[in-house]
This record gives C-alpha cells, structure tokens and sequence, in this order.
C-alpha cells in the first residue's frame, strides 16, 4: 500500500511527502545514509539547526561493536554523558560505561495523543504519522 493511498486526506500530507521524498531519493544506498537523511530533514522541517556528525569511519573502529564501540567514541570525543531511549535498558551494562567515565542515560519518550482518523487514538506510530496529523509547533 503506497503513502498516497494511505494518508492523502491527512492534513499536512504533502508537506511530508516531501520529506519522505527527500529522505529516499535514489542517491542513498546505504541505511545510515538513509538514517542521516532522515534526521536532518526533520530538523530542517521543524526550523531546527544543530551539528549532525558522522561517526561510522572517522574513528577507526568498524571492528568494534554495540557499547564498546560507542564507549570508544566517546571517550575519543571527550564527551561524559551518553543518552539512549529506555529500549536500550538491556543492550547497555551502566557500569561498564561508568568505569569509562561516562555516565548512562536512558530517557522515556513522552506519550503524545493527537487526532487521527479514528476514534482510538493509536500510539507510538512513525515520526511521519504524528507529522502529518500535526503542525509542526
């Protein structure tokens, strides 16, 4: 089923569809480029500007994996504080990156209800739904 088949009565549809046009243009072929897209055009949408950097190669350690990987960066960048939404609660061993001087965070999503097109609202759906059911304030 395509996006237009779906959402096209939404009401900010075509200025998502922009978006999603964007993100998946043909030039992206891999996910993280995808990904990265995907932020960046959201923050563009919404007016907001902050530095987005690529870590994948810059730090020589594709060999590494998970919070290892994630420990080494940031001990590399000097940076103290790591943050992660609550699914990360069993990927992550909160010592470990307090032994590395870094201290683990994981934040809870607050729960946003908004009008959709049914009567039950339904939760935790795609950025791209609560954008088209929503102005971007």
């Amino acid at each position: 089923m395509s996006l237009e088949k779906s959402y096209h009565r939404v009401p900010f549809f075509r200025e998502v569809l922009s978006i999603v046009q964007q993100v998946f243009s043909k030039e992206k072929k891999m996910i993280s480029e995808i990904c990265i897209k995907s932020v960046t055009t959201v923050l563009a949408y919404w007016d907001i500007q902050t530095l987005i950097i690529k870590f994948s190669f810059t730090h020589q350690n594709q060999q590494m994996k998970g919070q290892d990987r994630i420990i080494d960066i940031y001990k590399k960048e000097n940076s103290d504080i790591y943050y992660n939404l609550i699914g990360g609660l069993n990927l992550y061993d909160r010592e470990k990156f307090f032994s590395n001087g870094i201290s683990l965070k994981l934040i809870q999503a607050h729960k946003t209800n908004y009008k959709q097109f049914i009567d039950v609202h339904i939760a935790n759906l795609s950025i791209f739904n609560i954008l088209m059911f929503n102005l971007k304030e």
